[in-house]
C-alpha cells in the first residue's frame, strides 16, 4: 500500500501542510456546495479524481491546522481558501494535495507520478541536456517529468498564464533534486524536491 510511504513524507515537508486520498475515500468527505458546482458534467473518472483531490485537500488542511473551506477551480488550476496557496495531483487511484500560508510561500506546485513516463516520451518533454543526462544515468524519464510538473504548477499562476511548455522548462540534477530555470526569464529559479516511493515517486517545490 502506497498510503504509509506517503504519510511518511509529513515530516519532510516542513511548514507545508500535506494529505492523501484513495478511491476508498471517493464521496466519504463531502464535497463544499462551491465545489460540487464544477462536477455537473464530469465523466465518473474525472469526479472521481476530483473528489479524491478534495479529499486530500481537506486532510492538507487539517495537517496545517487551519479552518477547512472550498477549493475552486480557476482556469483549471485549484483555487485554495483565501491567504493560502496550495496544489493538487492524483495517479493511479491516488490524490495527494499542498498548502501553505501566502505569508510563507507565494505559490506552491506537487506532482504524484505511480504510473511514470516511459523513457520513449522523453523527446517530447525534454531538452537536449537533459536527454543526454537521461542517457548517462543522471536521471530518469519519470524523474524529470514529474519535477517540471511540479514547477509548472508553482510557476503558472506566478507567471499570469504565461509559463512556457515543459519542455522549455529547464532542469538540472541536483542533491534532492532538481534546480529550475527558464532562460527568457533568468530571475524566474526553483528547487523540485524529489521523494521516490516504492512504485513511483513524488516531486513538490515551494516558491517563497
Amino acid at each position: 500500500m502506497i498510503e504509509p510511504h506517503l504519510q511518511a513524507l509529513k515530516p519532510i515537508l516542513g511548514s507545508v501542510g500535506f494529505g492523501a486520498a484513495t478511491i476508498a475515500d471517493y464521496e466519504q468527505l463531502p464535497l463544499h456546495p462551491q465545489e460540487a458546482q464544477f462536477t455537473q458534467d464530469m465523466l465518473p473518472g474525472r469526479l472521481r479524481d476530483f473528489w479524491m483531490g478534495r479529499s486530500a485537500a481537506r486532510r492538507a488542511l487539517a495537517h496545517l491546522g487551519v479552518a477547512d473551506g472550498p477549493v475552486v477551480v480557476k482556469q483549471r488550476r485549484p483555487i485554495f481558501p483565501a491567504g493560502l496557496t496550495g496544489s493538487l495531483s492524483h495517479s493511479a487511484g491516488v490524490a495527494v494535495a499542498i498548502v501553505a500560508p501566502l505569508t510563507r510561500f507565494r505559490s506552491l506546485g506537487i506532482d504524484l507520478e505511480l504510473d511514470p513516463l516511459p523513457a520513449k516520451a522523453a523527446s517530447l518533454v525534454m531538452g537536449t541536456a537533459e536527454l543526454r543526462w537521461i542517457a548517462e544515468g543522471k536521471l530518469s524519464c519519470a524523474e524529470a517529468f514529474s519535477a517540471k510538473e511540479a514547477a509548472f504548477k508553482a510557476l503558472a499562476p506566478l507567471l499570469e498564464g504565461d509559463a512556457p511548455p515543459l519542455r522549455k522548462l529547464l532542469i538540472a540534477p541536483v542533491p534532492g533534486g532538481f534546480e529550475v530555470r527558464l532562460p527568457q526569464r533568468p530571475q524566474v529559479q526553483a528547487f523540485v524536491s524529489i521523494h521516490r516511493l516504492p512504485a513511483g515517486l513524488l516531486a513538490w517545490t515551494a516558491i517563497p
